[in-house]
């Protein structure tokens, strides 16, 4: 301890100390000078950089108090009191610990380990202001390693989750801003990475549980009137964000990843509502409907609409008389007939539907086609004075073609395909009998077959084989409609 005593009670260490203060400025100036003309590019990450030197490296709103702890202590140097002269040597070693902190922060930027401050800073801000313009340059930084761009989706996640636990309808304002902005990197991203566990995918499916159910939660409360419509509006963002994934997972050439997440999700909130003045609202229900408005345009204009269909697509979602047993099924009836009710009515169009008849025959994987399509016209077109005459005589623009099937066997063997053929349609035929009534059960009462049965006895056609061919088929129909009624 005597050469502390020694440097205490030498009246030449105060200007010893004022020296290699200013040694230490003069080398801090020129590296300051350097830093801000780098930051005055208008680069990647322009404005994250700027808030990085200025926020966490310079310390701005601090530096002239902390580099004034190499300077103002010394002037005391000249008390007498030693113990005053031990607490300005304190102070001074302190503010030598900050100086040679910022040039060593300032340095290792210099340097080009950007990313480590970068990441440091955004994780310790809280959603503010200023947080837009920060995300927003990060979002359009071209050229990021998948690795650094996780980092940042990490973040970014944590800040985004942290807002929606706080509720704070300032920081939501600003979390719908952001979540805006967010859509400029889903865009530039390969689906793979979108849609894989643990990415982009699952954590924009969870906010968007938490947005519907917050918004619901707001609904009707006059004093949260603010909040319900922010969290309405992040909705409808992430409804956004969500169909874009989905267009490019269908249109891709990975969309396993995608369903699966779908599934998941979907299983996960199976019963999750919220009931507000008595009245239930189902989260699946609502993101069905998401779902499906875009879903049904556009599966059939996909080269992967096959396997989708036949191994990507959720089984529970389609159209079966076992699956009418859980809600999913239902909601994808109620979004089926909303979307093919406008395009059955449009029957003037002699056009073929190919993503109607499409998206008919694998929703319903179980029914036959002909009939199927024969049965829906009849149920949802608009008609004049007689549905029947007007199911015969106008065009009809689903249900054209049968169901294709296969069998197997060894080379050689006889197979009786006409017997094969009948056989698999008569079994489709009566699943789609069960399942049309099952569905339908006072449209297709019946009391009401037997009517259709009389009116279809009743018309005629001599001078159109077609037609006449055409009301045979449905007088055949609706009899085989009426011995399973007879007989239920």
């Amino acid at each position: 301890m005597n050469w502390l005593c020694q440097i205490i009670i030498n009246e030449n260490t105060g200007q010893i100390l004022i020296n290699i203060s200013i040694a230490l400025i003069t080398i801090f100036i020129p590296v300051a000078i350097s830093l801000f003309e780098t930051s005055k590019k208008e680069d990647d990450f322009s404005s994250l950089d700027r808030a990085v030197i200025l926020d966490y490296l310079v310390e701005g709103k601090m530096i002239l108090w902390e580099l004034s702890l190499l300077f103002l202590p010394i002037l005391f140097w000249s008390v007498d009191d030693l113990f005053a002269r031990f607490l300005i040597i304190i102070l001074w070693v302190f503010g030598l610990h900050l100086a040679v902190k910022k040039l060593k922060n300032v340095y290792g930027w210099i340097r080009g380990n950007r990313f480590h401050y970068r990441f440091s800073y955004l994780d310790s801000l809280v959603i503010g202001l200023e947080s837009e313009d920060l995300w927003r340059s990060v979002w359009n930084a071209k050229d990021i390693n998948s690795q650094n761009e996780n980092r940042f989706f990490e973040i970014f996640k944590n800040k985004v989750n942290d807002a929606f636990l706080r509720d704070d309808i300032i920081q939501i304002r600003i979390t719908l801003k952001l979540i805006q902005d967010f859509e400029i990197l889903v865009n530039k991203r390969d689906i793979i990475f979108l849609t894989s566990k643990g990415n982009v995918f699952p954590e924009l499916l969870k906010w968007h549980y938490l947005s519907w159910n917050r918004e619901y939660s707001n609904l009707g409360n006059n004093d949260d009137i603010d909040k319900f419509i922010v969290y309405s509006s992040i909705s409808s963002t992430l409804d956004q964000i969500f169909n874009n994934i989905l267009d490019r997972s269908i249109n891709g050439n990975f969309s396993y990843g995608f369903f699966i997440l779908i599934e998941e999700h979907l299983i996960l909130h199976k019963s999750d509502k919220v009931t507000k003045n008595s009245n239930d609202y189902f989260y699946i229900e609502s993101f069905l409907s998401v779902f499906y408005s875009n879903f049904f345009d556009v599966i059939e204009k996909s080269n992967q609409s096959h396997d989708i269909w036949e191994h990507y697509f959720p089984k529970v979602l389609k159209i079966t008389e076992e699956n009418l047993k859980q809600p999913f099924a239902k909601y994808t009836l109620s979004n089926y007939i909303n979307w093919a009710i406008e395009k059955i009515r449009d029957y003037d169009n002699e056009e073929y539907d190919r993503d109607l008849d499409g998206v008919t025959e694998n929703i319903f994987p179980s029914v036959e086609p002909i009939f199927w399509g024969i049965m829906m016209t009849l149920l949802m077109r608009s008609w004049g004075e007689s549905r029947i005459k007007s199911l015969i005589e106008k065009p009809r623009n689903l249900g054209l073609v049968g169901r294709m099937f296969s069998w197997s066997g060894s080379i050689g063997d006889e197979i009786d395909r006409d017997n094969i053929f009948e056989k698999v349609r008569d079994e489709q035929l009566q699943d789609s009998i069960k399942l049309l009534c099952k569905i339908f059960p006072t449209e297709f009462s019946l009391n009401k077959i037997k009517e259709y049965i009389i009116e279809l006895e009743s018309l005629e056609y001599p001078d159109d084989e077609r037609r006449e061919l055409y009301r045979k088929q449905i007088l055949e129909y609706m009899k085989l409609i009426e011995v399973y009624l007879t007989k239920k």
